[in-house]
C-alpha cells in the first residue's frame, strides 16, 4: 500500500525535523525516493534522493567535525602541557625533543581533507566517504559504481612543459569532471595524475 506508506514516511520526517534528527530525515527521504521510484515518479524520487545524499553528509560532516574538534583539544592540551615542560627545562637536549613532538602533532593536525593543487577533496578522506557510501550501498542494497582513471602520457607533460604546467593541467581536469559529475557524486584526486570517482545509485 504506497499511499499508506508515504504518510508514514512523511510523518516520520515530520517527526525528524520536529526533533531535530538528521539522521531520522535522511532514512526518511531515501525510504521515499525508493517509494516514489516503485510508483513510477522518478521526478520526486530524484527529489528525496538529493536531500537524503545532502542530509546524510551533513551527519557524516559532524561526525567528523566533532573528531576534528577533539584532536583538536587535545591537541591544545598537549601543546600547553610542552611549553610548559620547555620553560621549566633547562637541558637543551629535553628541550629539542618536545619541539620534534611538538612539530609532529602540529603536523598532524595540518592534514586536511582537501587536495591544495585542485581543490578535491584527497585519498584520505575519499576513502573515508567511500567506506561511508559502500555501507549505506550495503545497507539498503542500492547499486554504487567506482572509477579510477589517469592522465595519459602525464609524465611526458612534466617533462616536455615543466611541473607548473603539468599542475594547470591537472587543475583544469579536475574543474572539468566535476562540472559534468551529478552533485551526489563523490570526485577525489587519488594521487600523482589519478583520480578517483564514486557514483552512488548507479550501476556498472
Amino acid at each position: 500500500d504506497y499511499e499508506q506508506a508515504m504518510k508514514f514516511l512523511q510523518k516520520a520526517l515530520e517527526y525528524g525535523i520536529q526533533y531535530g534528527s538528521q539522521r531520522l530525515q535522511f532514512e526518511a527521504h531515501f525510504e521515499l525516493a525508493k517509494t516514489f521510484k516503485q510508483i513510477d515518479n522518478p521526478e520526486l524520487a530524484l527529489e528525496h534522493f538529493e536531500k537524503f545524499y545532502t542530509l546524510q553528509q551533513n551527519v557524516f560532516n559532524a561526525e567528523s567535525d566533532r573528531r576534528l574538534k577533539t584532536l583538536e583539544i587535545v591537541h591544545q592540551v598537549e601543546t600547553a602541557k610542552k611549553d610548559s615542560e620547555i620553560h621549566q627545562l633547562r637541558n637543551v637536549e629535553l628541550q629539542q625533543e618536545i619541539e620534534v613532538r611538538k612539530a609532529a602533532q602540529e603536523a598532524l593536525e595540518h592534514l586536511a581533507s582537501t587536495d591544495s593543487l585542485t581543490g578535491l577533496i584527497n585519498r584520505r578522506h575519499f576513502m573515508e566517504l567511500g567506506e561511508h557510501a559502500f555501507e549505506q550501498a550495503n545497507r539498503y542494497h542500492r547499486p554504487l559504481s567506482a572509477i579510477m582513471l589517469d592522465i595519459d602520457l602525464f609524465k611526458d607533460i612534466n617533462d616536455t612543459f615543466g611541473h607548473s604546467a603539468g599542475d594547470k593541467v591537472l587543475i583544469n581536469v579536475a574543474s572539468w569532471m566535476q562540472s559534468v559529475l551529478r552533485k551526489v557524486d563523490i570526485l577525489g584526486r587519488y594521487g600523482g595524475d589519478e583520480f578517483v570517482i564514486l557514483l552512488p545509485e548507479t550501476g556498472i
